[in-house]
């Protein structure tokens, strides 16, 4: 029998701090599961995923090997769980490739918690499970034991939520940031839902960087022209993630200007590629003009996003 990503049929079902909620009979609530927020050399598997001789229908692939960048020996998925959840158990091991052994090391808010433990790729696929109370971010990082090209995979996936997980739905931006007098450089408006740190967003500007076939390739900016007509402006910032995201796990160096001054603690300010989206409130009393600039920290195309906007 196909083991499945999410189990609907057991009380305790994987939950997504920020996704529509169910009520079961028993009070339990039931959400979608928390996604990816960001990974390097690994994908999110639909379809069937064979790990350790066991069929699942769903299941994260991590890639090693002849990928064709720098880490091609590494593979890395973080999750943001934002503390809301309180053990997570899965299956893993070997999946398909060249027949090379891998490491797996899982790090929870930058305390290891699996210290390289060593997978065979001739064994069955070993389950394993972890506490994570409190924990805001999970990474699990695969390398293999050569350049070969190796997949290792995870499935069954299974969180368990805590009593005071998050239940509010989709971040959602104000309407009228769509009519707001803005321009962009290296970005866009976007209305569609998306994944950014770990929450789920309708309505943003995209940022791309990387391969935009311009001299300023690396940098992407959103600029609102306020006019003096607002008091104060909220939104988050973020790497844009979907199941199969876009771009490469790169860093970036946010600045915010206001009526050309920078402001000094969004001056360069560093953001990693697998961190909760970072949220900034600005007071807007007598100002005219806010520029947010992104920097990437090289030329690989990513994407990042300006999400859960509100001005008033």
């Amino acid at each position: 029998m196909k083991k499945r990503l999410l189990s609907l049929a057991l009380v305790m079902a994987v939950m997504m701090a920020m996704m529509p909620v169910s009520i079961l009979a028993d009070g339990v609530s039931v959400m979608e599961d928390p996604k990816p927020y960001a990974y390097s050399n690994a994908k999110y598997v639909e379809d069937d995923l064979i790990i350790g001789g066991t069929e699942y229908d769903e299941g994260l692939l991590f890639d090693m090997g002849y990928t064709g960048l720098s880490n091609g020996g590494t593979g890395v998925v973080s999750y943001n769980l934002d503390g809301n959840f309180t053990s997570m158990s899965f299956y893993a091991g070997y999946s398909k490739g060249d027949e090379r052994n891998a490491k797996l090391t899982i790090i929870a808010d930058g305390v290891v918690l699996v210290d390289e433990d060593t997978y065979d790729c001739t064994s069955i696929a070993r389950q394993v499970t972890l506490p994570v109370t409190g924990v805001r971010q999970l990474t699990f990082q695969w390398v293999s034991d050569s350049y070969d090209s190796v997949w290792y995979g995870i499935g069954d996936i299974e969180f368990v939520p805590a009593d005071t997980a998050g239940q509010t739905g989709v971040l959602t931006s104000d309407s009228g940031f769509q009519g707001a007098n803005y321009y962009l450089q290296n970005a866009k408006l976007q209305e569609d839902r998306f994944s950014m740190g770990g929450h789920d967003y309708r309505g943003a500007y995209f940022m791309n960087m990387g391969y935009t076939g311009k001299s300023d390739g690396d940098t992407s900016i959103v600029g609102f022209n306020f006019k003096n007509q607002y008091s104060s402006l909220d939104f988050d910032i973020g790497k844009y993630m979907n199941r199969n995201p876009e771009g490469y796990t790169r860093s970036a160096f946010l600045t915010i200007t206001v009526d050309g001054q920078v402001l000094p603690d969004y001056d360069e300010r560093e953001l990693k590629w697998n961190d909760l989206a970072l949220p900034v409130h600005l007071d807007l009393t007598g100002v005219s003009e806010v520029k947010i600039t992104l920097v990437s920290d090289g030329y690989d195309k990513v994407i990042w996003a300006v999400g859960n906007i509100h001005y008033n």
